[in-house]
């Protein structure tokens, strides 16, 4: 891992922050759409998939198991998978790596665990040992899953012998899509039916995607005691069939485009993002941009074989001010809060996130990293319990000197922040973007 420096604007807040782009491929979707293709017998192809270092990871996994999966080479953007089907795989001779992607592990240990058969090892990297895995593990052990290792597959490495599941109802007490997503894929091939219940607001991509291919799967929100939760049911077994997706643009990616354009004082400043996903469970960005002042527009699109709606997103010059982000926003924007936060401080006004304790459980603390960050710029903030208080005001960064800890959402936000600093600003492990933006380095240069 090296380290970056980045040029802050001339202008300072008065750069015309201006143009189009499109953002990368979602990553939560390229990694569903690699899993159910895997799991499907036949051929599909996946357009416009993201070629970040997480689903390269599941790409390689899938291969180790004897999936044939084709890369794009010249100008095509589709990856080809060829499968025989969930049945067909094969144990692998090796250890399974899965890199430092936490969508990889959580979501394959539910795959995993009911195949029966087959037996994998598997490892990742040195961030991605350190992250829980008890949240997926030991819900699947009550269905009778055989996951060991030094830690009773708490953390990786582990190993996985997979047996046929009994299925049963899953209650959890936060909204994690990853531990959703986990327990529903084991629930494909699971006789009966697997139900799980958890506070409303996860990301539903996998349920979406499902319904798409007409499998047994249901949800349904309840209100109790003033909580508002989700239940998802799925009758096992059931499996995908071959299909062609197209993946849309990567909401989470957008809102560093749309944070470095609110920032922006030059009244010309207007940034266009094309083919956005536009999933509620993925927007909560939009909200919290609304509530901080900024200025935006969303434009209805089209796109064939997408499994979800996607929109072009307009961000135009705005008036700033700060606000407060209740803990039931949250699980639609966990990716976005550092970048929002490097925006808020920006704001007149206090701004309060409330409820980040799931922060705390992704590539890094990213609670105490973005407190990090802000207090590096300049700005004053401070962590009270699992809430961020910003007190808003501040004019222009400090130059500073950042490392995000292996953690690309923080590494893009410290970037955008430095293109409004005094000095030039350096990003360490800057590399670590690439996770789900490859080419975010470069675009930022050409505004």
């Amino acid at each position: 891992m090296s380290d970056l420096a980045i040029e802050p604007f001339k202008e300072g807040r008065n750069h015309k922050v201006i143009g189009q782009l499109s953002c990368p491929p979602d990553k939560s979707i390229t990694h569903r759409a690699l899993i159910f293709s895997a799991m499907a017998r036949g051929t599909s192809q996946i357009t416009n998939p993201l070629l970040g270092a997480d689903c390269l990871s599941t790409m390689q996994v899938f291969r180790d198991l004897g999936v044939a999966i084709a890369l794009p080479n010249g100008q095509s953007k589709s990856i080809t998978v060829r499968s025989e089907g969930w049945s067909s795989w094969k144990s692998p001779q090796h250890p399974l790596d899965y890199g430092n992607s936490g969508t990889t592990a959580r979501l394959l240990t539910g795959v995993f665990a009911a195949s029966p058969n087959l037996i994998i090892e598997a490892s990742g990297d040195s961030s991605l040992n350190k992250r829980p895995m008890q949240r997926v593990v030991g819900p699947l052990q009550t269905m009778g899953a055989d996951i060991t290792g030094e830690t009773n597959g708490s953390y990786l490495p582990y190993k996985i012998t997979g047996v046929q599941l009994k299925s049963q109802e899953h209650v959890f007490d936060k909204a994690s899509a990853q531990v959703k997503s986990c327990m529903i894929m084991a629930g494909m091939n699971t006789k009966g039916k697997t139900t799980i219940k958890l506070p409303h607001g996860s990301r539903d991509h996998t349920e979406k995607m499902l319904e798409l291919m007409a499998a047994p799967i249901s949800s349904k929100v309840l209100e109790e005691k003033g909580i508002k939760w989700e239940v998802v049911s799925i009758d096992g077994p059931w499996h995908p069939v071959a299909k062609d997706y197209s993946i849309p643009g990567d909401p989470s990616s957008a809102a560093f485009w749309s944070v470095l354009g609110a920032i922006s004082l030059n009244k010309s400043t207007y940034i266009t993002i094309t083919n956005m996903l536009y999933n509620e469970t993925r927007i909560g960005f939009l909200k919290a941009l609304k509530r901080l002042g900024v200025n935006y527009a969303i434009v209805e699109k089209m796109m064939q074989n997408s499994p979800e709606p996607v929109v072009d997103l307009v961000i135009k010059n705005s008036q700033l001010k700060g606000t407060e982000i209740e803990a039931t926003l949250i699980p639609a924007m966990i990716d976005e809060v550092p970048v929002l936060a490097v925006l808020a401080a920006f704001a007149q006004g206090e701004t309060w996130f409330r409820g980040l304790e799931e922060l705390r459980v992704k590539e890094s603390d990213r609670l105490e990293q973005t407190h990090a960050l802000l207090k590096l710029m300049g700005a004053e903030s401070k962590i009270v319990g699992n809430d961020l208080w910003i007190k808003g005001g501040l004019e222009q960064v400090t130059s500073f000197k950042y490392n995000p800890h292996h953690d690309h959402r923080l590494a893009m936000a410290a970037a955008v922040a430095a293109k409004f600093a005094m000095q030039t600003c350096t990003v360490e492990e800057h590399e670590c973007a690439a996770v789900s933006y490859p080419a975010f380095y470069n675009c930022l240069e050409n505004f």
